[in-house]
């Protein structure tokens, strides 16, 4: 069972998504789950830094007293929340981890040894080795189905005899039984390894990138058409005659007058003769909402409303136009906040805290400054996540740095 997805603190989980792969009972699918979800808190000391000089942005040699939250689940997040990236970097899944079961491997090779009446350990060796290669190739579909995540791990569950040799992608987990304390953290710090290398790379991308869009909205699951309200609001003849503000069952008080002046009468009587212009009028268009924050009237980048009509002054009384003056610094800054934003979302989830407070104080005041409020917004937010797991954590931080800065 995942975690609560509204939480405060999700913004510091790493997702995870655990698919099962092969023969594999449900019920034996969820106690390896469980298995794994115990042990979801890694310490930063406890990890391996990745080997590869290109791959250090996230090293966990940087901070080791930081904390890796895992978000364990069997669940595959909507395409609302994926399209949330990278306004809300915790809502994709960072890796897919496939669960195998190992027990049913040896019963297989055991079957085939009966079947054939055998009793080499060629015949398991060689079963095992099949189970091996379908198992590698289960890797490559779900590498072909799960596409953006960054790492693709195999976990095969109760099997100790193949534990040495196993293909690339592919580990083994023992059972119970047969398993230390450190066991299931030890494949967990060596699976957050594999992730916090992989993070250089989206890193650097959305450092590089020339724009970053807020999230849309999907509007036509929350609006409905005009037709339908219009049809559905229309009266019928037996509302209308129940109206209880209707002028029929209106109380008539003697104070008011019963009748109307005359040549209001005849005023009125002129006009119904020409045609209303209102009629002849061509129908106004219909508004769409807005589907980014940059479309909202009064944000910066949003198109100005529609003027109803051009006073045109002589050329001595125009003013300077100051349209396009310093737009471009405008947006850069902006572009830099929000990239700041995004990347010190991702020191959080790699659990550098004070690294990500310094990328988050930074591009929250880049963000302030420009007027840009949903990122702003969302910056103080992470910033609070921030400070929750130093307290957490027993970690001292300072609170009046935040305030002062990005607030």
């Amino acid at each position: 069972m995942s975690l609560d997805p509204l939480s405060i603190v999700a913004p510091a989980r790493i997702k995870v998504v655990l698919v099962p792969i092969g023969r594999i009972a449900q019920s034996r699918f969820s106690s390896f789950v469980k298995r794994l979800q115990e042990e979801n808190v890694v310490r930063l000391g406890d990890v391996s830094p990745d080997g590869r000089p290109h791959r250090t942005m996230f090293s966990p040699l940087a901070f080791p007293s930081g904390r890796i939250l895992f978000d364990l689940t069997t669940a595959y997040p909507p395409e609302s929340h994926i399209a949330l990236f990278p306004f809300e970097v915790y809502r994709i899944p960072l890796a897919i981890v496939g669960i195998a079961d190992g027990q049913n491997a040896l019963e297989d090779a055991i079957h085939g040894l009966k079947a054939s009446k055998s009793d080499s350990e060629e015949s398991i060796g060689s079963d095992l080795t099949a189970f091996l290669d379908n198992l590698s190739q289960d890797r490559e579909t779900m590498i072909s189905n799960f596409p953006k995540e960054l790492v693709h791990q195999v976990m095969i569950f109760d099997l100790e005899s193949a534990s040495n040799g196993l293909p690339e992608g592919i580990c083994s987990v023992p059972s119970p039984a047969k398993s230390k304390v450190t066991t299931i953290k030890t494949i967990m710090c060596d699976l957050a390894s594999q992730i916090l290398g992989e993070m250089t790379s989206p890193a650097k991308s959305i450092q590089a990138s020339t724009t970053l869009e807020s999230p849309r909205t999907y509007v036509p699951s929350v609006y409905r058409p005009l037709a339908e309200y219009a049809v559905s609001s229309r009266p019928t003849s037996a509302e209308r005659n129940q109206r209880p503000f209707s002028p029929a069952n209106e109380p008539q008080k003697q104070d008011h007058r019963k009748s109307m002046p005359a040549h209001i009468l005849s005023n009125l009587g002129s006009r119904s003769s020409t045609p209303d212009s209102r009629a002849t009028s061509p129908p106004s268009r219909v508004r769409t909402p807005p589907t980014t924050f940059e479309e909202m009237p009064g944000t910066p980048g949003s198109s100005p409303p529609p003027k109803r009509a051009e006073i045109k002054r002589p050329t001595s009384q125009d003013r300077g136009s100051m349209q396009g003056f310093g737009s471009g610094d405008r947006e850069r800054i902006k572009l830099q906040g929000r990239i700041g934003i995004a990347v010190g979302a991702m020191f959080l989830l790699a659990g550098r805290w004070p690294d990500a407070v310094k990328e988050l104080v930074e591009g929250a005041t880049f963000a302030r400054a420009n007027n840009d409020h949903a990122w702003h917004a969302k910056a103080l937010d992470y910033l609070l996540v921030c400070c929750l797991m130093y307290a957490w954590a027993d970690m001292d931080f300072r609170v009046s740095f935040l305030v002062d800065k990005a607030s």
